[in-house]
Formats: C-alpha cells, sequence, structure tokens
C-alpha cells in the first residue's frame, strides 16, 4: 500500500514538474508574482489609507464628430500605475526597462474598476491582440495599458455658430471612493512619475474637417455622494471652428441673394412679373439655405449667430417684395384719380327778326372731350420711393454686415 502510495506521489510530482516546465516564460512569471494568500478583491492598500492610482492618457485618433447626435469618436491608450505591496515584485525591482508580464496575469491581479462617464459606447481593441499591456515598472509598481475605442458625448454649444470653440469632455472616474482608492494624473505634484511622463499627450496630429484642433488640458474634479467622496480625471479637447465652410456656403450665396433682390429697385414698376418673380425666387433660396444648415445641427431651442445672419437677409428680401406690393396700389389708386377736361360745343342760328338775319347774335356750341395739354410735372411720389430705396437697402445692408462681422469675429478670436 505504502508502495503504491508513493509511486501514486511519484507520478503527481511527474506530471506537476512536466507542466511548469511546458509553460511559458510569461506564465511562470504568473505564478512567481502571487503569494499564496493574496486576495483579487481586496485593494492593496491597508486599511485607512487609500490606493493612488496614476493615470495618463495617450490620444491616438480623434474625429468624426458628429454634430447632429454631439458625439465624437477617441482611439487611445488608457495607462493605470499603482503599487501593490503584497505581489512579490523584488527581482523586477532597479532594472533599466519595464519587465513585460504575459497579459493574462492581469486577470489574477487586483486593478481599478475604471469607467468612462461621458461615453456612449467603449470598447477594447482587438485589431491587434492583444489590446492591453501588463508591465511591472523598475520601482515595482504596476503598469497596465488598454487600448480604447470610443464613442463619446460632447456638449455643444452653438449659440455663436459657425464663430463658436467647442470643448468635448473625456471623463475618467473610479467604481470605488477616495477612501479606498483615489484618481491621480500622472502629471500631478502626488505623482513620482510627473517630471517624465505628461497627464494627456496627443501621439498624432487630428486634421479635422470642421474644427482646428487645439492642445488638450486635463484637470480633475472631487464629487460628494453618500458613499464618500470620488475624484474624477477629464480631458478637455479644445476645438475652434474653420469658417471656410459657413462663408462659402452659406454667407456668399445668401448675401448675393440679397443684392440680387436689390436690382428690382431698378425696374419700373409696371414690370409686374419680373419683380414680383426676382423677389419670391430670393426668398425661397433663402428658406432653402435655413433648412439646409439647420439639418447638420441638433435641434436647440436658442437663437444661433447663423440664425440671425439668415433672418435679416430674409428680412431685406421680404421687405423689397413688401415695397414693390406698396408702389403697385398706390400707382393703381394714382391711375384711377387722374382728371380728365370735358367740354361741349354747339351751333346754332338765333330767329329771325322780320327776314332779317343777325350774325352778330349767332351761338356756338361742341360737344367733345379733350385732354388737357401736358404741363412739366414733378416726377410721382412712387418712382422717388424706388430711387429711395436703391441707395438706403444697400446702405443699410452693408452697415449691417460691417456690425455683425466686426461682432463676431471679436469673439471668435477671443475664445478661438
Amino acid at each position: 500500500m505504502r508502495k503504491e502510495f508513493k509511486v501514486f506521489l511519484f507520478m503527481v510530482f511527474f506530471c506537476l514538474s512536466e507542466i511548469c516546465d511546458s509553460l511559458l516564460p510569461e506564465q511562470k512569471v504568473c505564478t512567481d508574482l502571487l503569494p499564496l494568500d493574496y486576495a483579487i478583491h481586496k485593494p492593496p492598500a491597508k486599511e485607512g489609507k487609500s490606493t493612488k492610482v496614476f493615470t495618463w492618457v495617450q490620444v491616438l485618433d480623434f474625429g468624426d464628430i458628429n454634430q447632429a447626435n454631439m458625439d465624437f469618436l477617441l482611439h487611445t491608450f488608457v495607462i493605470i500605475v499603482w503599487n501593490d505591496t503584497r505581489l512579490q515584485v523584488e527581482q523586477y525591482r532597479g532594472t533599466k526597462m519595464p519587465t513585460t508580464l504575459y497579459p493574462k496575469c492581469r486577470e489574477h491581479v487586483w486593478m481599478p474598476q475604471l469607467f468612462f462617464e461621458t461615453t456612449k459606447d467603449a470598447k477594447s481593441d482587438q485589431t491587434h491582440l492583444p489590446s492591453t499591456e501588463f508591465k511591472i515598472l523598475p520601482d515595482g509598481a504596476v503598469y497596465v495599458s488598454t487600448k480604447f475605442i470610443l464613442r463619446a458625448m460632447c456638449e455643444l454649444n452653438l449659440v455663436y455658430y459657425p464663430f463658436d470653440s467647442q470643448t468635448c469632455v473625456f471623463k475618467i472616474s473610479l467604481m470605488s471612493p477616495n477612501a479606498l482608492n483615489e484618481l491621480k494624473w500622472i502629471g500631478s505634484e502626488e505623482s513620482p512619475y510627473k517630471n517624465s511622463r505628461i497627464s494627456v499627450q496627443v501621439l498624432k496630429q487630428p486634421h479635422l474637417l470642421l474644427f482646428y484642433f487645439k492642445e488638450p488640458t486635463a484637470h480633475s474634479v472631487t464629487e460628494e455622494f453618500a458613499e464618500g467622496n470620488y475624484t474624477s480625471l477629464m480631458v478637455n479637447f479644445r476645438m475652434t471652428r474653420r469658417l471656410t465652410g459657413s462663408v462659402m456656403n452659406v454667407f456668399i450665396p445668401s448675401t448675393m441673394i440679397v443684392v440680387m433682390s436689390f436690382v428690382g429697385f431698378w425696374l419700373s414698376v409696371e414690370h409686374v412679373p419680373a419683380r414680383v418673380a426676382l423677389s419670391v425666387t430670393s426668398l425661397l433660396t433663402l428658406c432653402t439655405q435655413v433648412h439646409q444648415y439647420r439639418t447638420e445641427l441638433p435641434p436647440v431651442n436658442y437663437v444661433k449667430a447663423m440664425d440671425i445672419w439668415l433672418f435679416v437677409c430674409i428680412f431685406f428680401v421680404f421687405s423689397t417684395l413688401v415695397e414693390f406690393a406698396f408702389q403697385s396700389s398706390k400707382e393703381n389708386e394714382a391711375k384711377k384719380r387722374k382728371p380728365s377736361s370735358v367740354f361741349k360745343s354747339s351751333w346754332a342760328a338765333p330767329p329771325e327778326d322780320n327776314g332779317i338775319k343777325s350774325r352778330s347774335s349767332s351761338k356756338l356750341t361742341m360737344t367733345g372731350t379733350h385732354k388737357p395739354p401736358p404741363t412739366k410735372d414733378k416726377k410721382p411720389i412712387m418712382t422717388k420711393i424706388d430711387e429711395i430705396c436703391r441707395y438706403l437697402y444697400p446702405a443699410l445692408f452693408v452697415t449691417f454686415v460691417i456690425i455683425y462681422w466686426s461682432y463676431y469675429l471679436r469673439i471668435y478670436h477671443k475664445y478661438g
């Protein structure tokens, strides 16, 4: 019996040794890293102290800004570093380079539970496996880098559109309160890596179609809840809108339409079809522009800078139509009130007296209509109104353009 038991133990140790020999070097590191009493569900800090989790973000790509849905696409590395004194990392301390471990080792090690509060959709990038890198730094700290593709929310403020600058916020938070674990930027004053790392790093400058991309900034915010205080890390992606598209697609065409409507002042009041067609066509074209630009933006309940521009353009075109209608009605009334001279003419012989005719008492009466000879009257007042509008409307529109662009360009350069 004892002999059989010894054979059994020998076979068990032999199998275990074969299994251990078949493990990859990285897999062996995982077994050497964890002590027997390691608890993965407990944070590494002792009671009464919190674990400092230092974080930084490396942005690979930023773009695909959807203004209608108010979100953007972010392709990034999120890197976290913390100290776990329970791990057996003495053999890795003092090395020149970080030691890369088997990626699945992280499944057996306590890790901070991060979540991205402002994201609509988040997933690890599985294009190039593995998407996570697990290392032990020369000072014994644990290093985990994960590659994410995120669709994050961006609250757009379109009051100054298209002279606006936008800030999209990417927020990183922990599931646990600060009493247990606390998030810190790696570039903060408390970080031992502040001189060698940048909190937010853009690896490749994005080239956006609608915006100029500015250098992102990092800060943190602490919020109070019933369970305790929670610290979140914020990345502000700042952008300034490109004006070229709006100038070419909206401002120049709408200006030309308004100027074209002013041509009606140079046409006679009698040219009713031409003046009506010109004003109505201009008005419909501007309304089409309003509908087209609004389909690219979210439905908001406040007035934008573009709304002011297009409303004034529509007002100018509409007022030309009203001015023509007023002139046409007054012209018709003037024609109805125009006077004409009517007089009668006839001739009759006087009665005979004793057979003698008297020529001196003959009477002449003529009947007919006759217009008075033309006189040099002043120009009709309707014609004068047209002549005044020929210069008044362009002057008012140019004044509006100067005031509008001066005001909003100052805002554009101030916040851009």
